[in-house]
């Protein structure tokens, strides 16, 4: 049963831990390999398998590697995953492997030591800190708590879109996600409430990068959504026109015109290349590798696309 193969490695794990403490300390190989791979097996992940878990994945808008990238179905990654020895503090390496994962399009990021497990919403439309999903210690926590939380973790149920997480028994073991409630027809939607104040609030069909970097971004039925890096104003355009069936199956893919594919139901561009940054929502895949001003453009096409009024979504200058 997983429940208790996990609980069981998580008591050995333990007291690893408590004996061999000074070793494990000493460099990160000896942590991850004692410490953080049985873990990984015991949640359903096979390390030694090139299609479930890849070592040393190549960030590619960067020189830098991540020690684990777990695979989805798709054989692409569905979490970053590194890993620290034993007794480094994670906090100074978290904003790093969020950025590396925002930058590849990958909605989850995770963090360890061996014993304390870190775990992130990557586009989670918050601050960093309410965007963690997960932070256990097994030397410090109930092992049995552990256990449920950790299940985040666990393959099956980080393979469903989105993962559950774990305050109870997570029992999903398929990989298609629970169906959505249906959503209102367009014309059903709330009408658009008073324009925003002036001043901080610019609309989206005006609003330039010279403006700086957006803080918010507020649709035109006044649902709004914080920002922290660029290409979140198009996931999160997306996850708006999707969720309220403005974009669809039917009328994608949207296309930059450059021989681009802006959203697509699979994550290929016309001549068959993969998308190089790329983001699920809802069935649908968005292209993310873009730069400020091209992610400005294509958010404004999209909407359009959807017949939605540039001047009614707006976007907040950043302090």
């Amino acid at each position: 049963m997983l429940l208790d193969d996990v609980l069981d490695v998580l008591a050995a794990l333990k007291e690893r831990i408590q004996i061999h403490r000074q070793d494990l300390q000493a460099n990160e190989t000896r942590t991850r390999m004692a410490l953080v791979d049985p873990l990984l097996q015991a949640l359903g992940w096979d390390t030694t398998d090139p299609a479930q878990v890849r070592p040393e994945h190549s960030v590619k808008a960067s020189k830098d590697k991540v020690d684990y990238a777990l695979l989805g179905p798709d054989q692409h990654p569905a979490i970053f995953l590194e890993a620290k020895k034993l007794g480094e503090p994670l906090e100074s390496h978290i904003e790093q492997m969020v950025r590396y994962a925002n930058m590849e399009g990958i909605a989850y990021a995770g963090l360890t030591n061996g014993d304390h497990w870190v775990f992130y919403d990557v586009f989670a439309p918050r601050p960093l800190d309410e965007r963690r999903m997960l932070s256990v210690a097994i030397t410090q926590d109930d092992l049995a708590k552990c256990t449920l939380k950790l299940l985040l973790l666990w393959r099956s149920n980080l393979n469903s879109q989105p993962p559950e997480k774990a305050n109870s028994p997570v029992l999903r073991v398929t990989s298609d996600p629970p169906p959505d409630p249906p959503a209102p027809p367009p014309d059903l939607l709330d009408p658009p409430p008073d324009p925003p104040p002036v001043g901080d609030w610019i609309p989206l069909s005006e609003f330039k990068k010279g403006e700086g970097r957006p803080a918010s971004i507020r649709f035109p039925n006044g649902e709004t959504h914080s920002i922290v890096y660029w290409n979140e104003i198009l996931v999160q355009t997306v996850n708006w026109l999707v969720t309220h069936n403005l974009l669809t199956l039917e009328n994608v893919p949207v296309s930059s015109g450059k021989g681009r594919h802006i959203v697509h139901s699979q994550p290929l561009h016309p001549a068959g290349n993969e998308f190089r940054s790329r983001r699920e929502i809802r069935g649908l895949w968005v292209e993310l590798h873009q730069s400020a001003d091209a992610t400005l453009q294509y958010a404004k096409m999209l909407m359009e696309h959807c017949n939605q009024d540039l001047d009614q979504t707006y976007l907040q200058k950043s302090s």
